[in-house]
């Protein structure tokens, strides 16, 4: 009898510690799973700000021509994704093309690219200051848009463009590419008006 008492304690016992360790073990995944979570969004959010934010110094002087099929050293971005082939997409409700220097008071934009998806036939939005006007842009084919500014009076630096529908392919349904897709551009010309 107090053999089987001491093996039911030893059980006890043992039950007690297998209970325990699997916790510990749990705890020690929950906890490595939590760091390796935090640690995977740390690194979406870097790799987030350097796609929205490349940033370098060029003095704008007239003709400027911005090549997206190239590597860009010159000009600060929000709003666009990375470099392919072909130029860049945009990646936000807004585009931003930042300079160092203001913009001339009177200047043309000719813009070469295409809409993407349900943007095509929709105005895209660019404005420079308190002036804006729009632009389409159509959806298979690469084209351009000539865009007039002239009252620059508060020498704005900032190029933005509104886009009208920004959508994913994976919301076409196109493929799994989860980047919000508005506006594919191959060159932008600025070039100042007397």
């Amino acid at each position: 009898m107090a053999q089987n008492q001491q093996q039911r304690f030893q059980q006890m016992a043992d039950e007690t510690l297998r209970r325990n360790h699997n916790a510990e073990m749990k705890r020690q995944s929950e906890y490595y799973y939590q760091q390796r979570f935090r640690e995977m969004h740390e690194q979406r959010l870097r790799e987030m700000k350097e796609k929205e934010s490349v940033s370098q110094v060029i003095q704008v002087s007239s003709p400027i021509e911005i090549d997206f099929t190239q590597s860009i050293q010159c000009i600060e971005f929000e709003g666009l994704s990375c470099q392919e082939h072909w130029g860049r997409w945009s990646d936000a409700d807004i585009l931003k093309i930042k300079f160092e220097t203001s913009l001339p008071k009177s200047f043309t934009i000719t813009l070469f690219g295409r809409s993407y998806g349900p943007n095509e036939h929709k105005d895209f939005y660019a404005t420079v200051g308190q002036e804006t006007t729009f632009f389409r842009l159509p959806y298979r084919k690469f084209d351009k848009a000539v865009l007039n500014f002239n009252n620059n009076t508060s020498a704005e630096k900032t190029i933005s463009i509104k886009i009208p529908q920004p959508m994913s392919p994976q919301q076409w349904g196109e493929n799994s590419d989860t980047r919000l897709l508005g506006i594919a551009l191959v060159k932008i010309v600025i070039q100042e008006r007397k």
